[in-house]
């Protein structure tokens, strides 16, 4: 710089960057910036609404996508709940079978060491015997209870008879003895005596007279066998009220249902 020019404000005076007062500011307001502003503002708005509109719409399919994720479990929840679940059966497993084998069987046979039936008394009283069915028995359920009906008779039978020849002095033991070594008229009376008495556990004197009956030559034996077992049928043997009734008549199927389960009372 030259020593002999001015220097103002740090430059040398007259030069441009020699500035007066407001000079700046007038400057500036001659270049009209104002009208710029605007515009410059308008094209900054639509880029930040298309930013805050995109940022908007990533949100939508964000919720979107959870709200189908969410109805996607309602509706599987739903299609599970309504779904009928097939029920399950109990397979047969070898405790029920074991079960079932040890469940006694109705034909079985049980040989007690007491009677099923009280001695004495006609055998149309009893309570049991009332019971009959006019329905059509299958032949095979028949043919078992008949077979089991047998066996039972049979050992109540053999029962009374040593119950009776127990007794010592007894009455029954003198019949008998006269039965087998009397005479024919004292034969048929002590017959028909232990007969009227028990009818049920005596059927073998009833056999005894029926084959008396049957028997080939002796017609007055035949004819007082006869009289006797007649005067038996009408007095002792026959219902009064009813006809006789043949084994199938019976009501097997209820069997169970009227010995309320008691193996006792159903034999």
């Amino acid at each position: 710089l030259d020593e002999n020019e001015e220097v103002v404000d740090g430059g040398k005076k007259g030069t441009i960057d020699d500035l007066q007062q407001g000079e700046l500011e007038s400057f500036i307001q001659n270049l009209n910036l104002a009208k710029y502003s605007k515009s410059l503002i308008e094209e900054d708005e639509p880029e930040k609404k298309e930013n805050t509109s995109k940022k908007e719409a990533k949100l939508l399919k964000v919720e979107n996508k959870k709200q189908k994720a969410t109805e996607g479990k309602k509706t599987s929840e739903k299609k599970v709940k309504n779904k009928t679940v097939p029920e399950q059966r109990p397979e047969s497993c070898p405790v029920s079978k074991a079960k079932k084998d040890k469940q006694p069987d109705v034909f079985e046979f049980l040989e007690r060491q007491t009677m099923l039936l009280r001695p004495g008394g006609k055998w149309y009283d009893m309570e049991y015997s009332g019971e009959y069915s006019l329905e059509l028995q299958p032949p095979d359920v028949v043919s078992k209870y008949k077979a089991l009906a047998q066996k039972l008779y049979e050992h109540e039978v053999s029962l009374f008879k040593s119950k009776t020849n127990n007794q010592k002095g007894g009455s029954s033991t003198w019949m008998k003895a006269i039965v087998s070594s009397g005479t024919l008229a004292d034969r048929m009376a002590a017959m028909i005596l232990l007969i009227q008495d028990d009818a049920v556990h005596t059927l073998q004197f009833v056999e005894t007279l029926m084959s008396l009956v049957k028997k080939k030559g002796s017609k007055q034996q035949c004819l007082m066998a006869l009289d006797t077992f007649k005067e038996l049928l009408i007095t002792d043997l026959l219902p009064d009220s009813r006809k006789l009734r043949v084994f199938s008549q019976h009501p097997f199927h209820k069997l169970e249902e009227l010995s309320s389960g008691n193996k006792d009372s159903r034999d």
